[in-house]
């Protein structure tokens, strides 16, 4: 075909396409008629004081009574699954008598709620004692922070010590003529140079709470020793895995 040639049109009628599909046995196929989807949700029992733990079931119910009698079932979720954000890797299930397979369980909670329904205020009462906690270890950290800074001041004096000490043994090395002796001295000074035991740790401050952090994030925070995840509005972050590049958040 050259360059001014036309490409050829194909024009199928639908008589064409009726006895084409008749061919293929389409038409042999009865679909019944479609049918309403039922999205009555079935009845769930309410959740009861004596469901709770002992020492937790006083204070959720206290907090729930002092929210205009707010829902009991969301300060459960909450106390339950802060608390098992707290106990974290120290808990473990064994699912066999006679084996070492350990399980670490790991609780998520969600609240799902109309609006007004008094999920915030009563999610931020039932997470005071943890803002407790983080004002806390942030407070822990500025100290450990100070300390860290007196530390390097310390490990730079000592440092320069050991590379005064260094030289000298390097250049006794060089004088001396006993090869024994010139590899003794010059091991020493290698010891006193590759010696970092006294450079100090930089602090870490330990977090209990994470708001709206993304998956990379958290797991550098977990890495850390912290402590759990909050995410408040659970719609956007459900949003936001539909970007391709995060299909494995999915």
């Amino acid at each position: 075909m050259s360059s001014t040639d036309k490409p050829a049109i194909l024009q199928v009628s639908n008589a064409d396409l009726k006895s084409l599909e008749e061919q293929a046995g389409l038409n042999s196929i009865q679909w019944p008629e479609p049918k309403p989807l039922n999205n009555v949700l079935l009845p769930v029992k309410p959740i009861t004081e004596d469901m709770l733990p002992r020492s937790l079931s006083g204070w959720l119910v206290d907090i729930t009574e002092r929210m205009d009698n707010g829902h009991l079932e969301y300060a459960a979720v909450c106390a339950v699954t802060i608390a098992s954000a707290l106990i974290g890797r120290k808990v473990g299930i064994h699912p066999k008598q006679h084996d070492s397979w350990l399980v670490i369980p790991n609780l998520w909670g969600c609240m799902v709620g109309r609006p007004s329904s008094k999920k915030s205020p009563i999610f931020s009462e039932v997470e005071k004692p943890v803002r407790k906690l983080e004002a806390k270890a942030r407070q822990q950290f500025e100290e450990d922070k100070k300390t860290h800074a007196a530390d390097q001041k310390i490990t730079a004096v000592l440092t320069k010590d050991a590379e005064a000490k260094a030289a000298d043994l390097a250049k006794k090395a060089a004088k001396t003529n006993d090869p024994v002796e010139r590899s003794r001295k010059m091991d020493e000074a290698r010891a006193l140079l590759l010696d970092d035991s006294g450079d100090p740790e930089p602090p870490v401050c330990k977090r209990y709470i994470v708001n709206d952090t993304t998956v990379e994030k958290l797991g550098e925070l977990l890495r850390k020793k912290s402590g759990k995840a909050q995410r408040v509005d659970q719609a956007s972050y459900i949003t936001s895995t539909r970007h391709y590049w995060k299909h494995e958040h999915r």
